[in-house]
């Protein structure tokens, strides 16, 4: 008698990303998909630090969240970053300005506007 297939179900495969919404975000962050996930790590690009905020719409990677979803301020035409937060942004376009909204400190000292 020959077997060719087991007769054991195969495991259900994991989806290898999913977004999910920051649950908890103090020291440990924590969100929730399908299941919560507990001590996530915080991936960011190079010389770029955040941190999620509770119900913040993020995408998850096994034990890692990759980025969250977000609106910026302004509308970012092909080639512009910009680099926000609740209250101020940085606003790099293409035709070489840089538009700074908020408050600007320079070595701890307020500017004026």
């Amino acid at each position: 008698m020959w077997l060719s297939k087991s007769s054991a179900p195969a495991p259900a495969e994991e989806d290898a990303a999913r977004m999910g919404t920051v649950s908890m975000a103090a020291e440990a962050v924590a969100a929730v998909s399908d299941t919560e996930y507990r001590d996530l790590h915080l991936l960011s690009p190079g010389g770029y630090a955040w941190r999620p905020k509770v119900s913040d719409q993020v995408l998850i990677l096994k034990d890692t969240v990759l980025g969250a979803q977000g609106q910026c301020p302004v509308a970012l035409q092909p080639g512009e970053a910009c680099i926000f937060s609740d209250n101020c942004y940085i606003h790099l376009t293409r035709d070489g300005s840089i538009r700074l909204v908020g408050k600007l400190y320079i070595n701890g000292q307020a500017q004026e506007g």
